[in-house]
């Protein structure tokens, strides 16, 4: 598993760094070894938030918690990162589709300026309808967008009345 550490108004040291590592390291029999996880450590307004995005396989899983306290906040997003793991064993029997990536997302420069505040890049492999809902639910997210098995991009979302809806774009 490969950890990339970055900082947000605060400084990283080893210890903190370590604390991280010896959390995810846990994960490892589950991630695998070709595993990329962002960890992102901030500050602001005397809140520490702790954030974990971690590409496996074709799934993507992120955990994220805000505390007064930074040990709290480091601990508690391996707690829900755990959570997340712990739901999607019990949803699928099987193992995540072995799809690998060159290099998870870039960080996001939050001190953009103007219309276009923020932009994600992530990867974008074939999945079912199901897989994309499930990865949507793990995400905590209401709408998600991926490759349907014709290799066509398709959004799934969460409708108001808890039902899932479809958009499958028509190229005219």
């Amino acid at each position: 598993m490969n950890i990339l550490y970055h900082a947000k108004n605060i400084t990283l040291d080893d210890t903190h760094k370590e604390r991280i590592a010896r959390k995810l390291e846990k994960f490892s029999w589950f991630l695998g070894d070709n595993a990329q996880v962002q960890a992102t450590l901030s500050s602001k307004g005397g809140l520490y938030r702790a954030e974990y995005t971690a590409w496996c396989g074709g799934l993507i899983l992120r955990a994220e918690v805000q505390t007064g306290d930074m040990i709290a906040s480091i601990d508690g997003a391996a707690d829900k990162l755990e959570r997340q793991i712990a739901r999607h064993r019990h949803r699928s029997t099987a193992p995540p589709p072995s799809y690998h990536f060159a290099e998870p997302p870039d960080p996001i420069d939050e001190d953009e300026t103007g219309l276009l505040v923020r932009t994600k890049r992530f990867p974008v492999n074939p999945m079912s309808v199901e897989e994309a809902i499930a990865q949507m639910e793990l995400l905590g997210h209401t709408f998600f967008l991926f490759m349907d098995e014709g290799m066509h991009l398709a959004v799934v979302y969460k409708r108001k009345d808890g039902h899932y809806g479809l958009l499958e774009p028509e190229v005219g």
